[in-house]
């Protein structure tokens, strides 16, 4: 029987519901938390995946709209972290009336912003596009080039929008990995990876070669319709039964350890004029630090909560960026397994602590707090350290499906101390 703590008094604040797997991969290790990662399913099922994807979909593109090499290049410099949906009505505006480098060049970099400024970082997009554009005129006559390490050199190109050009315009066997591919590739366990190049690597190495050229749509069009971030459509799957991802046969658990926590935690009504810090929606507690941050920043009135909150974003700059993105980065997934940092999570982190701190809950809390900022002589740091050993408690009361231990909790934080 897994240990349980009755009567537990660690407050639980709303950022449970991000994945604090996040927290067990740094602090238990990838080894401890996954063993079994590594390991991508066997040849059979990789083949019976991809002949059941092609033959509901023979022939897969990208869903955005183009006409010609630069026109997709375009389009791809401007989807990072945008919807293909909202790239095609910008560029269905832009490209009728600029849909070269010359033209583009000619429109200039504050006019073609007008046309594209309903896409997030629009204003580091046209930067891009500008200086992409004059390259391909000057050094390539106004042409694509068909060559990874060129395409690479351009403003705004990366490693993903060389694969994808190369893949989609010139025919190329690239895999382009994308959230959707990374995200698919590590749940199947078709080409399992801790980062995007690892995973590229790996889809490269053990995709039959039949598929090559058409995996890169159909694992990201699988991954945007499917296989979703927050909750995979299994019931739709038509590769259900060959995936090996654990969680499909467990969502009855995850929902029981859920319901439990949530019996714990402490409610609070959402109304307009209270932010929705205790919703059950993921969306919205993510909407609370995106306004808290965006009235802070145009200096209106804050509830106390909204005070809370743009503090701890204040004291975080690595993530304002981020935050300003607003809506566009309210479904983000930030995947462990690709080494990525969840703000959400992290600053969610930070105010429960804070909350614990003041309420002395567990008891003791505060006091170790108190010790451990003194001996690291940086009060935030000490809540990092903190911030680890809560994580970690959480996590494996979810895994056991039990409460959280807080006397466990609270010697992980003594041997802070020590």
């Amino acid at each position: 029987m897994p240990k349980q703590a009755s009567n537990t008094q660690i407050p639980l604040a709303p950022w449970y519901r991000e994945r604090l797997d996040d927290y067990a991969h740094r602090t238990l290790g990838c080894e401890r938390f996954c063993p079994y990662a590594c390991r991508p399913m066997n040849r059979e099922k990789r083949q019976a995946m991809f002949e059941r994807l092609r033959a509901a979909n023979p022939h897969p593109t990208s869903e955005l709209h183009y006409h010609d090499p630069f026109q997709l290049l375009v389009a791809v410099i401007l989807s990072a972290q945008a919807t293909d949906k909202g790239v095609n009505k910008a560029t269905a505006r832009l490209f009728p009336v600029a849909g070269t480098p010359e033209a583009i060049l000619e429109l200039g970099e504050e006019e073609l912003k007008r046309y594209i400024k309903t896409i997030g970082l629009f204003n580091s997009k046209a930067a891009n596009i500008i200086k992409t554009c004059r390259i391909l005129v000057e050094r390539h006559g106004g042409r694509v080039p068909e060559e990874r390490k060129v395409l690479e050199t351009l403003s705004g190109v990366g490693r993903k929008t060389a694969n994808v050009v190369l893949n989609t315009a010139f025919g190329h066997p690239t895999m382009a990995v994308d959230t959707h591919i990374f995200r698919v590739a590590n749940r199947t366990r078709i080409a399992p990876g801790k980062t995007p190049l690892e995973v590229e690597q790996r889809l490269l190495r053990l995709v039959p070669r039949e598929f090559h050229q058409d995996a890169h749509h159909w694992l990201i069009l699988h991954g945007r319709y499917v296989c979703v971030a927050r909750k995979p459509k299994c019931r739709e799957c038509r590769i259900v039964d060959l995936c090996e991802y654990k969680e499909k046969q467990t969502t009855q658990i995850a929902t029981q350890v859920r319901k439990r926590l949530e019996s714990v935690e402490p409610k609070a009504p959402t109304t307009k004029s209270t932010p929705a810090m205790f919703s059950s929606d993921r969306t919205s507690m993510r909407r609370v630090f995106t306004d808290a941050w965006r009235k802070f920043r145009n200096r209106e009135p804050l509830q106390p909560l909204e005070q809370m909150v743009a503090e701890v974003v204040r004291q975080h700059p690595e993530y304002h960026r981020l935050l300003e993105q607003g809506e566009n980065v309210l479904d983000k997934d930030f995947l462990p397994e690709g080494r990525e940092t969840n703000p959400f999570l992290h600053m969610g982190m930070h105010i429960s602590l804070q909350e614990q701190l003041t309420s002395d809950r567990p008891t003791g809390i505060h006091d170790l707090y108190q010790r451990l900022a003194g001996l690291l002589g940086d009060a935030h740091e000490a809540e990092h350290r903190i911030m680890e050993c809560l994580g970690l408690s959480l996590w494996q009361a979810q895994r056991t499906g039990g409460l959280p231990d807080e006397q466990a909790y609270l010697e992980c934080v003594r041997k802070l101390v020590g």
